[in-house]
């Protein structure tokens, strides 16, 4: 093992490996291997400056003592061996969290939209698929950091994007700082929106001992790693003169490339680039101008090998790598793998474009006039999908490295999201809504003790948090509101599962018509046919399209009978007082569910 930290030391970052090194970073088998062969080497070390061993030996007499010395090490090789495989069959698995950025729930492989997604397919064969999974909130850093610390967002310190999970005297244990207590290596590679005041810093550092992460290779959001490159102005479309600057890994590594130039002129400060510019979006000097980036009719402007996706997937195997390197198969390890996309903006090469370039996507209720025609539309769907089936080989490079590292075995999988994507729905962009399309996630469970089933019961993400714990031998700090799924996971049993589904947003967003509002919202499973789920929004429901009446500025309270299946209904519909007194217990008792500021202001509405 000493050895081994030595080669991780002097040869990690070399170019060159030595090819004993190459083999050790292929295959954990390998790593045992090596150590095998370690021990004989040793061994015949031992035996040639041993007193049997000298020149008044016999040639038969050093051979029979090089021999039975040889047979001693493999036989203890092979107890080494077994040793190690047992071990790995007791202790804890190693996790992997996958999470997508702004990947909404029916663009998955499993339902209408034409999305090919086989090896998230594959996974989902081997174990348990949920297909009512809700964010605790609607918004990248809000959602992240309520996973990080295990709390509902309404309970957390962090409103917004620009703000970090660590501030003085706000902060608490992570998930990740309590499985590194009981005994794993903590890793994350790519998008975490952790530090999302901060920034991560060029070599990924910023916050991440603090935040519980053991080794990390770290990027900041699409439109965020060129934000201090020479490209165009967001707001006046003025070429910028600064000098490349890189706030994350991945641009430090599109700088050590020689692209950095190359790369941000594409993507440009949140998406103010050549390939995204053409868009009506794009034009305006508001606030919406961050949605520039989900109509990019510019392809082939990238080198596919440069994206930041690939890159993400690249760090995970080396940090995987480097784990195996250090300890084997015998410590578990954790590993979050945040891929930026399908977040906008959608920058895609021709090659990536073609798998959906001929495909048809359902219309979206109501559309959205800001972006243009129909085609411009159809375009924006097919390149959405695009960057999804794009990931799905990514994941499946993952996994195919898993299994030829031989730890795939003993490992836990979860693919997920931070969050959906209107994507033209009710009129709107990006997330931030009490809908369907906003809050509703993908998420897979596979691997060692899950059972092979779909489950149609609500679940949140937020207590994925617990399941790992539980998986990784431990349990929450009393301050997380998380609680676990294994019983579900490993026997189906759904009794456990928490009965009301709690979603948030605290921060003041607006949609694109400018109405601006937060909200707060508790849903519950009341039959086998009623799923409701109570919106209280204190100055007016965002991006609701034709869902509610346009309220500004106002209190008001939607009871959402939801559909996801049914896009006639609009996925959900309103059935408060419609007609009058319908629905007031079932919203008076999910009322009861919300924070004390939100109840005093949508609890009169009920009985008006």
């Amino acid at each position: 093992q000493a050895i081994l930290v030595w080669i991780t030391e002097s040869h990690l970052h070399e170019k060159a490996m030595p090819e004993h090194v190459v083999m050790v970073l292929n295959s954990s088998a390998a790593a045992h291997r090596l150590l095998l062969s370690l021990a004989i080497a040793v061994s015949y070390l031992q035996v040639q400056s041993s007193d049997a061993i000298c020149e008044n030996t016999s040639l038969e007499t050093q051979s029979a003592a090089r021999d039975a010395s040889l047979t001693e090490a493999e036989d203890a090789g092979a107890v080494f061996l077994q040793t190690g495989q047992a071990k790995v069959q007791a202790r804890s698995p190693n996790i992997a969290l996958i999470v997508l950025d702004q990947w909404r729930w029916d663009y998955a492989g499993f339902d209408e939209p034409d999305v090919s997604m086989p090896t998230l397919k594959e996974l989902a064969s081997r174990g348990t698929r949920f297909t009512k999974s809700y964010v605790p909130s609607p918004l990248c850093t809000p959602s992240r950091t309520a996973l990080a610390a295990g709390r509902h967002h309404m309970n957390m310190w962090v409103t917004g994007n620009w703000q970090d999970y660590i501030q003085p005297g706000k902060s608490t244990t992570t998930f990740m700082t309590l499985l590194q207590r009981a005994g794993y290596t903590t890793m994350v590679a790519g998008k975490d929106h952790l530090s999302g005041g901060s920034g991560v810093g060029p070599d990924g550092s910023t916050h991440a001992s603090e935040l519980g992460f053991d080794m990390f290779h770290r990027t900041m959001d699409k439109y965020e790693f060129c934000a201090a490159g020479n490209s165009k102005s967001m707001f006046n479309g003025e070429s910028t003169t600064r000098s490349p600057f890189p706030i994350d890994e991945y641009g430090a590594w599109l700088l050590k490339q020689g692209r950095w130039q190359e790369q941000c002129d594409t993507y440009g400060p949140y998406a103010q680039g050549t390939a995204c510019s053409e868009s009506q979006l794009c034009s305006t000097r508001s606030p919406y101008a961050l949605q520039c980036g989900c109509y990019c009719s510019q392809l082939n402007q990238i080198d596919e090998n440069l994206g930041v996706d690939k890159w993400v997937e690249q760090q995970a195997e080396l940090l995987v790598r480097e784990h195996l390197l250090l300890h084997g198969t015998e410590k578990p390890w954790f590993l979050q793998v945040d891929f930026p996309s399908p977040h906008p903006p959608h920058v895609l090469t021709d090659a990536e474009f073609r798998r959906t370039a001929k495909k048809t996507y359902p219309a979206p209720i109501e559309g959205i006039d800001s972006i243009g025609d129909e085609n411009r539309l159809l375009h924006m769907q097919r390149s959405y999908a695009a960057l999804v089936e794009m990931l799905d080989g990514e994941l499946g490079k993952f996994v195919s490295f898993l299994n030829s590292s031989a730890v795939l075995d003993d490992t836990v999988i979860i693919v997920t999201a931070d969050h959906g994507e209107h994507l033209g729905e009710h009129g709107n962009l990006a997330k931030e809504s009490p809908w369907e399309m906003s809050i509703h996630v993908p998420l897979i469970v596979s691997g060692p003790r899950i059972r092979k089933q779909i489950v149609e019961w609500p679940v949140s993400t937020l207590d994925l948090v617990a399941t790992m714990l539980e998986l990784g031998g431990t349990e929450p700090v009393p301050e997380m509101d998380t609680q676990s799924m294994v019983p579900v996971l490993t026997e189906g049993r759904t009794e456990g599962l928490r009965e009301v589904i709690l979603s948030s947003l605290q921060s003041s967003s607006c949609d694109m018509s400018g109405i601006c509002g937060a909200f707060e919202s508790a849903a519950k499973q009341f039959n086998s046919s009623s799923f409701l789920r109570l919106v209280c929004c204190p100055t007016g429901c965002i991006k609701s399209g034709l869902l509610l009446p346009a309220v500004q500025g106002k209190p008001q309270v939607a009871l959402m009978h939801v559909e996801p299946e049914d896009r006639s209904g609009r996925y959900e519909h309103d059935v408060l007082n419609n007609p009058r007194g319908r629905g007031i217990a079932e919203a008076t008792e999910l009322m009861s569910e919300l924070s004390a500021d939100y109840r005093e202001k949508c609890l009169p509405l009920l009985a008006g």
